[in-house]
């Protein structure tokens, strides 16, 4: 019922143009509903009306970085850390926007910033992982990846970022191996997907093509990241043949 609320809060707007409050929930929703421009809309109404504080600073940057305008994030993320320069928040953004401008170097430095001020944010590590990885900084990249994993051990994401870092640089038994560890915290089909390509790549065929049934029927669109993690799969007759079998109508 999020847009019913977003209306009930655009009527407030008309009773009272300085209800603060019902801009920054508003922005909020519009936020969590990836509508950023929306939501930039209703931040910049509170930026304009009332003093700015580093929370509004940093969540107007935020949705500049997710709509690629990463100049303009910079400058508001600087803004915020004037405000509060021991916010770990501010300086991974900064770090974000870096990498997604291929400054890497300078990326890695801001996230072990961030890391410095709050080292149990496993996204931090996360990042840095695939940015050292970006480096061909392999060592350290596993490191912060095995780190991530070890802060959020419930997540499958992290597992699987692990895992396919693991794949790319041809390690299918190392990835396996996270994988199978992977199920003693989490579950999720993601982690079956991936001991697939692991077992294919290994030669274990059979063992792989009767994980995939399993994989199959508990989430199918998921298959796709087979073709990913091990490309020459597109061409298996038998992995496509399985998977037409289990195509929905």
């Amino acid at each position: 019922r999020y847009e019913e609320a977003i209306e009930a809060y655009e009527f407030a707007f008309v009773i009272n143009e300085k209800f603060e409050f019902a801009y920054r929930d508003c922005a909020e929703i519009c936020f969590e509903l990836k509508k950023y421009r929306k939501a930039l809309r209703y931040y910049s109404e509170v930026l304009e009306h009332f003093a700015p504080d580093h929370d509004l600073l940093l969540r107007i940057g935020q949705c500049h970085q997710l709509l690629h305008h990463f100049g303009i994030a910079k400058s508001f993320f600087e803004r915020a850390l004037r405000l509060d320069p021991m916010n770990d928040e501010v300086f991974f953004h900064i770090g974000e926007c870096l990498a997604q401008e291929g400054d890497f170097e300078n990326a890695i430095k801001l996230y072990l910033k961030a890391i410095r001020i709050e080292d149990r944010r496993e996204e931090y590590f996360a990042s840095l992982a695939k940015t050292c990885d970006r480096l061909g900084r392999t060592d350290e990249a596993e490191q912060y990846f095995r780190q991530a994993t070890e802060i959020a051990p419930e997540s499958t994401e992290y597992w699987t970022q692990y895992a396919e870092f693991l794949m790319r640089q041809s390690l299918f038994e190392q990835a396996l191996e996270v994988l199978l560890e992977a199920e003693d915290y989490s579950v999720g089909p993601e982690l079956l997907y991936g001991q697939i390509t692991c077992l294919f790549a290994l030669g274990r065929r059979q063992e792989a093509l009767l994980t995939m049934e399993v994989a199959l029927e508990e989430d199918f669109p998921l298959h796709i990241h087979l073709f990913h993690q091990l490309p020459e799969l597109k061409d298996d007759p038998e992995v496509l043949a399985m998977i037409a079998a289990f195509q929905p109508y």
